[in-house]
C-alpha cells in the first residue's frame, strides 16, 4: 500500500509546465485534495547560454530521486534550460494529474512512491495523438 507520492514534473518549456501545474491545482480543488505544490523553478547547473555546447543538463545539479529513465527523457528535450516543479501528497495525486489535467508534450512526469514494500517509481510522457500519458518506465513494487 502506497503511503506517499512525490511527483516530479520536468520541462524545457516553463509556460507548458506552469499550465500543467495550474491544471493540477484546479483538479485538486475539484476533488478536495490539498497536496504540497512547489513552485516552478529552473534546475541549477543547466546551461542557459546558447553558446555553450554539450548536454542540456549537468547530472550533478539534478535531484537525486530522478531516475535514469527521467534523465533520458530530459536529454530528449535537447534544450538549453530545464524547469522543475514538485507535488507531494496522497497516492491519488498521480492519477488525478494523469487523468484530469490537460497534458503537454513538453512535460514529463516521474512519480515516486514510498510503500511498505519499499520505494517505486513510474515515468510518464504525454502522447498528444492519444491524448493520454503513456508509461515510459516503472520500477519497484
Amino acid at each position: 500500500m502506497s503511503l506517499t507520492t512525490h511527483l516530479s514534473l520536468v520541462s524545457p518549456d516553463r509556460n507548458a509546465l506552469l499550465d500543467v501545474v495550474e491544471g493540477a491545482e484546479t483538479a485538486f480543488l475539484k476533488y478536495g485534495l490539498a497536496p504540497d505544490i512547489g513552485g516552478v523553478q529552473a534546475i541549477a547547473g543547466v546551461p542557459a547560454r546558447s553558446d555553450e555546447t554539450g548536454r542540456a543538463t549537468d547530472e550533478d545539479a539534478l535531484p537525486d530521486h530522478f531516475s535514469p529513465e527521467l534523465l533520458a527523457e530530459i536529454d530528449r528535450f535537447d534544450a538549453d534550460s530545464v524547469h522543475y516543479a514538485a507535488i507531494r501528497g496522497l497516492p491519488v495525486i498521480e492519477r488525478v494529474v494523469r487523468e484530469e489535467v490537460q497534458g503537454r508534450p513538453a512535460v514529463v512526469i516521474q512519480s515516486n512512491r514510498q510503500t511498505g514494500a519499499g520505494p517505486g517509481y513510474s515515468v510518464y510522457r504525454y502522447d498528444a495523438i492519444e491524448d493520454t500519458y503513456e508509461t515510459v518506465s516503472e520500477a519497484g513494487e
